[in-house]
């Protein structure tokens, strides 16, 4: 079945919530609004700027992204401030 491992990837997502190995390799799960720092420049985005992600998808390409203001940006341009 084609889309069997695409299933299992969405077994383990959620759009509320996020996992996180922190520096001290301790594994958190956080919750949705949780705060990012901006590490890009943008219209509606400002960098060094602190933001409320208010939901977490999965790209077709499986990337992480992060709801922020409405608008949809890849969690890499973020650090996650846990």
């Amino acid at each position: 079945m084609r889309n069997k491992p695409l299933s299992e990837v969405f077994k383990y997502s959620s759009p509320r919530s996020i996992l996180v190995v922190t520096y001290g390799d301790e594994l958190l799960e956080l919750f949705c609004p949780f705060q990012v720092l901006s590490n890009i420049e943008h219209t509606s985005i400002k960098k060094g700027k602190v933001y409320s992600v208010t939901e977490v998808k999965l790209s077709i390409e499986l990337k992480i992204v992060f709801v922020i203001k409405g608008l949809n940006f890849s969690y890499s341009h973020f650090d996650i401030i846990v």
